[in-house]
């Protein structure tokens, strides 16, 4: 059993396990590492947030002194990793305050992020602890540390499979049954942290593109296998994340790589056209179908805005409005005008969604462009529309005789957090697909 949870405060563990950091206990060592390695939600590299909390991941501190996780041996096949809730004695003989997890705890989602944070740095502590403090053999180091940087860099445990290459660089040429190394592994399971490590520690880029593997394979046949994450949401998103794989890899790769067969007579991107056919039509539904809904918004929000230029708020006197010196008329004008040509630019781009082509290629950026600009004109009409609704709202009701407007805070105020909470439920609803359509376009996470 393995499990990781909970608080704690204090690195202590040369102390408290003495045998278990013996030079010669390398048995546990690869017991705890294999245990840590199978585990990819106990690190940071494992944790699925989303853009709010990424964002409060990164802006916590954990301030307090880590201690290594309580290891309860069981039997010769498994053991038992608890982070125990205790409070530790600081330098000066006084107790730790938990004033951080008091504090968090007022918000539970936060707290939830906290604890969570707090479990990665110690299970990160505990591996550097386990790849301390041995001179590594190549004897002791296949023995160790074989399985569980295998295992990791299968998993994307970056953080292992560092701090084990930092203790031991030649980890790079341990291999599995399939003579798959470490890179290879990261590369045929979508590992871009780990597969980044190459220009992190400074390997070889050549000898990594040139590792053979089975069936004539070269690297970039497995990057040419339809592998897509479980982490992206959206068949169009998932292919453009696989289009960015095989074009890093072949910018990584010599040329004469390009044209290499494997066992089958084929090029890697012949493998790459076969393997991805179901995801390209996947891919071109998921693309279709969003495109779809979002016109019919676009166009209910065109025959809003046109008719309110038609029926434009007051009286008019020879077609001429009665509110038009009124500031909030000019308001009125100015956002319904934008809502209008937004919105009909939106629908303009997801029409051009409809009519392009989608093959393998067009996934990589020229549709994720596309409806990244219709998504974010969509949001800019809704917006619009809604200052323009207000604005009208608002001279309707607070008109005095003249024919003037006299804005008063009790038709104003509930006005605006009416007209505002519309858009902030849109862009919060859409804020996920947004985030990950401008990072994955013109951020990817795959560094050649």
């Amino acid at each position: 059993m393995h499990r990781l949870g909970g608080k704690s405060i204090a690195l202590d563990i040369l102390k408290r396990y003495p045998k278990l950091l013996g030079h010669d206990d390398l048995k546990q060592r690869k017991r705890i590492l294999k245990q840590l390695a199978e585990n990819p939600r106990g690190f940071e590299s494992g944790c699925k947030f989303g853009p709010w909390e990424r964002l409060i991941y990164k802006g916590i501190s954990v301030t307090q002194e880590l201690t290594i996780p309580s290891i309860q041996l069981e039997n010769d096949d498994s053991l038992r990793i608890n982070i125990v809730d205790k409070e530790i004695p600081t330098k000066d003989g006084g107790k730790v305050i938990k004033s951080s997890i008091n504090f968090f705890e007022q918000f539970p989602r936060v707290e939830s992020i906290y604890k969570k944070k707090l479990m990665n740095e110690q299970a990160r502590q505990l591996v550097k602890t386990m790849c301390a403090g041995v001179v590594w053999t190549f004897d002791n180091a296949s023995y160790a540390l074989k399985t569980p940087v295998l295992k990791a860099a299968s998993l994307g445990i970056g953080e292992i499979v560092e701090d084990i290459l930092q203790v031991y660089p030649a980890a790079t040429m341990f291999h599995d049954d399939n003579n798959y190394n470490i890179f290879l592994l990261a590369v045929l399971n979508r590992r871009e942290k780990v597969f980044n490590l190459i220009h992190k520690m400074g390997f070889s880029q050549k000898w990594v593109a040139s590792y053979p593997c089975k069936n004539k394979e070269n690297i970039l046949h497995l990057a040419g296998k339809c592998n897509p994450s479980r982490r992206i949401s959206g068949a169009a998103l998932q292919m453009q994340r696989e289009m960015q794989w095989f074009k890093a890899l072949e910018r990584f790769v010599h040329p004469l790589l390009l044209e290499e067969r494997n066992k089958e007579k084929k090029i890697p991107r012949e493998v790459f056209d076969d393997e991805h056919k179901e995801l390209v039509k996947e891919g071109e539904k998921w693309m279709r179908d969003t495109a779809s809904s979002c016109m019919v918004v676009d166009a209910l929000i065109i025959a809003m805005v046109f008719a309110a230029i038609i029926a434009v708020p007051g009286n008019n006197e020879k077609g001429i409005p009665n509110f038009r010196h009124e500031t909030l008329f000019k308001i009125f004008v100015i956002s319904d005008a934008a809502a209008l040509f937004s919105s009909s630019f939106s629908l303009l781009s997801f029409v051009r969604i409809l009519t392009s082509r989608h093959a393998a290629e067009d996934f990589l950026k020229p549709l994720p462009r596309k409806l990244l600009m219709g998504l974010m004109t969509l949001i800019f009409s809704i917006a619009t529309m809604l200052v323009a609704s207000s604005s009208a709202l608002i001279m309707l009701t607070d008109v005095v005789p003249g024919p003037k407007v006299v804005l008063r805070k009790a038709t104003v105020i509930p006005v605006t957090i009416m007209a505002t909470l519309p858009v902030v439920f849109f862009v919060w609803s859409q804020s996920y697909l947004l985030i990950d359509l401008l990072l994955s376009t013109y951020r990817p996470a795959i560094v050649c």
